[in-house]
This record gives C-alpha cells, sequence and structure tokens, in this order.
C-alpha cells in the first residue's frame, strides 16, 4: 500500500509541476491586465489560411459587388472573421453604418510598426485600433493627418496582432485602404 501511495504522489507531483509550466508559459503581459481574455486565436475556425484567404479575396474583386459594402475583405465583422494580410499589402475595403472591420496579421518583433489608414473621408471613420495577440485592450499612439489615420505601435512581440476599423455612427458608406508596416526591426 505504501508502494502504491508513494507512485501516487509522484505521479501528482509530475502532474503539479506540468501544469504550473503551462500556466506560467501562457502568460503574458497583456493578458494581466482587467479585460478578460480573448482566446480567438487559440481554434480561429473561421480564420481563413492564406491561400485559401488570398482565393477568396480575389474572386470577392472580380466579382462586381450589389451591396456598397460587399468589399473583398467581407465577411469581417468579429475579432475571429479577421482577414488574414501581410506586411505592406494595402487592403481596399468600405465600412457601412453599423459594420466593424477586422483585420489579423501576424508580426515580428519590431521596435515600431504602423497600421495607416487612408480615407477621403477619414473624418467619418472612429480611431482606428490594434490589439496585442490575446488581448482585448487596444494599444498604441494615434496621430491623424489629411485623409489619414495613423496608429503606432512600440515594443512589438512576435504574434497575430488585430486590427479594428469601424465608422462613426450614422455615416454613409466610407471607402479606406489600410497598411501595416513595421518601421524597424528589434533588436532584444
Amino acid at each position: 500500500m505504501t508502494r502504491i501511495a508513494n507512485r501516487f504522489r509522484a505521479l501528482f507531483s509530475s502532474l503539479s509541476a506540468l501544469c504550473l509550466t503551462w500556466v506560467v508559459a501562457a502568460c503574458e503581459p497583456e493578458s494581466l491586465t482587467d479585460a478578460p481574455l480573448d482566446t480567438t486565436d487559440a481554434g480561429a475556425p473561421s480564420l481563413l489560411p492564406r491561400a485559401a484567404a488570398v482565393d477568396a479575396r480575389e474572386n470577392l474583386r472580380r466579382a462586381s459587388p450589389v451591396d456598397p459594402c460587399s468589399d473583398a475583405v467581407e465577411p469581417n465583422d468579429t475579432r475571429g472573421q479577421a482577414w488574414l494580410v501581410d506586411v505592406d499589402e494595402r487592403i481596399p475595403a468600405t465600412v457601412c453604418d453599423g459594420d466593424v472591420d477586422w483585420l489579423a496579421i501576424d508580426l515580428p518583433e519590431a521596435e515600431t510598426v504602423s497600421v495607416r489608414v487612408e480615407s477621403q473621408h477619414v473624418d467619418r471613420l472612429s480611431p482606428i485600433e490594434a490589439f496585442r495577440p490575446r488581448a482585448r485592450k487596444p494599444f498604441g499612439k494615434l496621430s491623424s493627418a489629411s485623409n489619414a489615420m495613423e496608429l503606432q505601435l512600440n515594443d512589438v512581440r512576435p504574434g497575430r496582432y488585430r486590427v479594428r476599423v469601424a465608422p462613426r455612427d450614422g455615416q454613409p458608406p466610407t471607402a479606406y485602404t489600410c497598411v501595416v508596416r513595421v518601421s524597424s526591426a528589434g533588436s532584444r
């Protein structure tokens, strides 16, 4: 009986150590905010693989839209539906009243990343937001210029980031272009 109890204690100790390792490895500073944890990246069944996303985008671009709010990156109304885009890829899209566009981008480690949204009617758009992987609290410093908004993200760690573009309430359909650029490589 003692031998069985000792084996049970050893097994329990090993499992406890393994669980503690998983918990510590999963902790990221941004997940320690007061915001609830976002598990979108855990499964993300609606996030298309890059090749499928490119094919779907090209098919939508070739088709003439019936709805002015139907663009090449729809559906992308939730974090889980975010269109996966590449660094320096210019994404043309349109938002309508009540519509929200989400884009996802896999970023490398970098000192600075800029998210730029250009539009002839930038005043019709709400401030753009960027989210670190698994975080719900937006981050970055927003600046505005003529016909553009730019969000500067500093000290970027590798991972899948989300960008949210939304119109101000009651605005007509607004076309915009979004581009994400890595300004300088990190040196850690």
